[in-house]
């Protein structure tokens, strides 16, 4: 293990800073207009999805990269 000078001691590091690397979703902010949106046809609703093992499905199907 490393060891770091501190005023002329020696430490140990003691502690290990782990920040996540993927996120498991997020959200999206729609821009909004003073019009009323009409309602959402839901056959018209498409999804995009992205796994852990990098798989890539549109509306759950399966595609190739």
């Amino acid at each position: 293990m490393r060891r770091y000078s501190q005023r002329n001691n020696l430490t140990t590091l003691s502690e290990i800073n782990i920040t996540p690397l993927l996120e498991s979703s997020m959200n999206v902010v729609i821009p909004s207009s003073g019009t009323k949106n009409p309602p959402i046809n839901t056959a018209h609703v498409q999804t995009v999805s992205i796994d852990r093992a990098d798989t890539v499905r549109f509306n759950s199907q399966v595609m190739d990269l």
